[in-house]
């Protein structure tokens, strides 16, 4: 969302109840229309940006999952905290948490829609969390894969690689962790916690 520009050469309307994402440009005015929502900024040159009690979501980058917008990863529906009261991108190389105290998470069955690059992803939502999708999740950081006490079922059906240093799992809940999809990775998986972790992939993860 941040990087997608759109350039109107005369004025720009943003339909009733619509969602917008990205920055729109236009050289003369904007009119965005009731109940419609910008993820992104609006900027007109020479005339006005008119709204009618709309919602705006600027580029403030997130790691907390909301899903208030869609279920897809790369879409404006994370929150920079846990109170949940903005929705933003995904922050760049973040420590994703699948939390939200301060509003209700919604759409808990994520879909990648692109290649990610993540330091860790933390699931503590009591509810069940699926991440699915064809593309690849990467986890760099040290603090890998956690899902804590009193988190629901969590499974991740997309490749992972584990590119951390000393790549860790921790299953710490009852209902446990089940990675459906591929394994990679050269400096192994070290295995914590008292849950059950369940390896359905097809992995070629090497190292100890």
């Amino acid at each position: 969302t941040i990087n997608i520009f759109w350039q109107i050469g005369t004025s720009a309307t943003i339909g009733v109840g619509s969602t917008f994402y990205g920055n729109i440009l236009a050289d003369q005015s904007i009119t965005v229309n009731s109940g419609a929502t910008i993820n992104g900024r609006a900027v007109a040159i020479n005339a006005a940006v008119t709204l009618s009690t709309n919602t705006i979501n600027g580029f403030e980058t997130g790691t907390v999952w909301k899903g208030d917008q869609s279920n897809l990863w790369s879409g404006a529906n994370w929150s920079p905290n846990t109170a949940g009261v903005t929705s933003s991108s995904i922050a760049p190389a973040a420590d994703v948490v699948f939390s939200v105290t301060g509003n209700t998470p919604q759409n808990q069955n994520t879909v990648m829609d692109l290649d990610y690059s993540v330091s860790s992803v933390t699931v503590s939502d009591p509810a069940a969390v699926t991440i699915s999708g064809r593309h690849m999740l990467t986890v760099t950081g040290t603090g890998g894969i956690s899902v804590v006490n009193g988190a629901g079922l969590t499974t991740v059906n997309t490749s992972v690689t584990l590119a951390g240093s000393s790549p860790s799992v921790a299953v710490a809940n009852t209902a446990g962790l089940v990675i459906n999809g591929p394994i990679s990775g050269t400096n192994g998986l070290t295995k914590a916690g008292s849950g059950t972790l369940t390896l359905s992939g097809i992995n070629n993860y090497t190292g100890t």
